[in-house]
């Protein structure tokens, strides 16, 4: 077993925690965000959240 969680796990988890409409939108913000624990607003632009 692994230690720590696959790309694909923590971008399922992001995108559990975070519902983004598009998978364009999930996929640009996670590659920003990542796997961070807390949610992020995805109605604001990524230049609004920096």
């Amino acid at each position: 077993m692994a230690k720590y969680p696959s790309l694909l796990e923590q971008f399922r988890s992001f995108c559990f925690q975070n519902k983004p409409q598009k998978l364009e939108q999930a996929i640009e913000y996670f590659s920003v965000f990542g796997g961070m624990s807390w949610s992020d607003d995805l109605t604001k632009s990524l230049e609004e959240l920096k």
